[in-house]
Order: structure tokens, then sequence, then C-alpha cells
């Protein structure tokens, strides 16, 4: 009796970590996408850097709604900026911290102001 309840106790658990085909191939494409993005920023130079940087301060700045893919490409770029300067100066990655919690506000006001807005539709 006691190995039957352990089995199903298995048997639940492997159910939970499958997931669809599809849903493994779009986390694998979002991971692909993600890599990319990431290994772009890496080859850029400082300047184009900053270039990029400003322009997705701008996209944010103008976005009405929340968007995952800005989401994550400020996420990036960010990281990005910090592998670079965080070993050249303390302040430097202090400010780098700051923008980035800034940005995660940011965006988060944004998600929970599309959250809000997809309730009152609903009702």
């Amino acid at each position: 009796m006691k190995e039957s309840i352990s089995e199903n106790k298995s048997s639940e658990t492997n159910r939970e970590k499958i997931i669809s085909l599809s849903e493994w191939a779009n986390r694998k494409n979002h991971l692909d996408e993600e890599k990319g993005q990431a290994n772009y920023f890496n080859v850029l130079n400082f300047h184009e850097l900053i270039n990029e940087s400003k322009e997705l301060i701008n996209e944010i700045e103008t976005k009405k709604h929340y968007c995952q893919k800005m989401a994550i490409r400020a996420r990036l770029l960010i990281n990005e900026f910090s592998a670079r300067v965080g070993m050249e100066s303390r302040e430097l990655s202090e400010l780098m911290t700051k923008m980035a919690k800034e940005i995660d506000e940011r965006m988060m006001k944004l998600r929970q102001k599309d959250q809000l807005e997809n309730k009152g539709k609903k009702n």
C-alpha cells in the first residue's frame, strides 16, 4: 500500500514537470533571442552602446504599454554596461545599479497599468 502511494506522488511530480512541445519551443526561442541580443550588445563599442541606451530610454518614455522584449533589452543593456564599467569604478557601478532599478520600476509601472486596463476591459 505504501509503495502505491509513493508511486502516485512520483507520477504526479513527473506530470508537473512535463511541458508541451510548443511551450518548450517558445522558451528556447526566447532564450536564443535573449542570447543573441546579449551577444549584440557585447560586440558594440562603448559609443554604440550609449546610442543603444539612448534609443531604449526614448522608447521606454514613449511606451504606453508594457513590452516584455523591451524589459529584457533594458536588463541586458544594463548588464553589459555593468560588466564593462563595474570593473573600472565603484561609483559607476553603483550608478548602473541605480539606473537598473529605475528602469525596472518604470517597466513595472507599465506592466501594472496594463494589468489594470485589461481588468477594466474584461469587466
